[in-house]
């Protein structure tokens, strides 16, 4: 820091440097991070109306819609998911809320529990409203059943929501189904794009991660007022500059 004898500040100089961080992935699993509490490992468990379910210790532990007291098969366990009688619970919803931005995959597979006949049921995968995948598994397929690698760009608070659809009919539509979501790593360094002109403060634009998702957020510093864009906010032709900014601050007499 230093004092600026024409403008009668100080100037504080601020280097933003080029030194690459990563963000390591993390995966959130459906069988390992399987809890007894909604919400939980970011894990949470609805019925076809999107209602949570109840917990119950039965099949081993697991949630049920709230028509079950009245003969509905609508549940999920640990590795089982079940579509239900009811319109309400026609769908089984396994929902997975991203806790930050990032890139994710989702890797799965699902297939029925037993050789017991039945009509099939639908495995559908959906980001928010919006499709992602959607299988049949066909009736006792116990070996094959559905598989699927998908990729998808996430907001803090988007929903994965796994599916699972009765079809026509409920009957032995249980499914074995297993599923990761994987946070992909994140590389910080000088090919990063970061403003230079559309977002900036009249005494300097600085980069820091301030929300603590490992990525660098440009914090613009006016006579008036400290703004913060958010990475995930900044237009793709903005463009990061890697150097020293001065900082005017007032000096306090």
């Amino acid at each position: 820091m230093s004092f600026d004898r024409t403008s009668g500040r100080w100037l504080l100089a601020l280097c933003v440097l080029a030194v690459p961080a990563t963000a390591s992935a993390h995966t959130y699993s459906s069988t390992t991070d399987f809890s007894t509490t909604q919400g939980a490992n970011q894990w949470s468990y609805l019925d076809g109306d999107g209602v949570p379910m109840i917990y119950t210790g039965a099949y081993g532990g697991a949630w049920h819609s709230n028509a079950a007291s009245s003969g509905d098969w609508c549940y999920i366990s640990r590795t089982q998911q079940h579509p239900g009688t009811s319109t309400s619970t026609k769908d089984s919803i396994r929902r997975w809320t991203a806790p930050h931005t990032g890139t994710v995959t989702i890797t799965g597979s699902s297939k029925m529990s037993g050789p017991n006949g039945g009509d099939g049921a639908f495995v559908i995968i959906r980001k928010n409203d919006g499709q992602l995948f959607r299988g049949r598994v066909a009736p006792s397929d116990t070996t094959v059943g559905q598989s699927w690698t998908l990729t998808a760009t996430v907001l803090a608070g988007d929903t994965i929501d796994t599916v699972v659809n009765r079809g026509a009919t409920y009957w032995n539509d249980e499914q074995i189904l297993t599923q990761n979501i994987t946070y992909h790593a994140e590389q910080l360094g000088p090919e990063q794009t970061w403003s230079t002109g559309a977002f900036y403060g009249d005494r300097g634009t600085v980069f820091a991660d301030v929300t603590g998702d490992g990525r660098a957020d440009a914090i613009a510093v006016s006579s008036n007022a400290v703004t913060v864009r958010r990475h995930d906010r900044l237009r793709p032709d903005e463009r990061r500059r890697d150097e020293c900014i001065a900082v005017r601050v007032p000096h306090e007499r």
